[in-house]
């Protein structure tokens, strides 16, 4: 598996975490949580094996985040696949691409590096 340094920078200083966005601010992802590497319940690796388990065909991508409605943020984490950051609709179970990089994602939410 092959993981950006931006996403590998953010989860080695927050290991996961809710977004650094105020209450009266827009959350323009709906972005409930990042999921932790290794503590509490939600990990990566849980929600990963949970999804691919169901979605053999998600195998490569990487669960790191969900938003309010239950959709679940992916990494592409594949050798030779581009970095993107797609969004999973499990009800539909419809994939889209919904940024380039992990950085992208991280400006789009005005993280910057920034959970708590």
């Amino acid at each position: 598996m092959r993981l950006s340094r931006e996403f590998v920078d953010f989860y080695l200083e927050n290991n996961g975490g809710y977004p650094d966005v105020e209450p009266d601010e827009a959350n323009p992802l709906q972005l409930n949580s990042f999921l932790s590497i290794r503590y509490g319940d939600g990990t990566i690796d849980a929600a990963y094996q949970t999804l691919v388990r169901g979605n053999p065909a998600l195998d490569g991508l990487v669960p790191f985040a969900y938003d309010d409605c239950g959709n679940i943020f992916l990494l592409s984490g594949k050798l030779g696949m581009p970095e993107e950051v797609f969004l999973w609709l499990p009800g539909e179970e419809e994939l889209e691409t919904i940024f380039s990089s992990f950085g992208e994602f991280l400006r789009a939410l005005g993280e910057d590096k920034n959970a708590h």
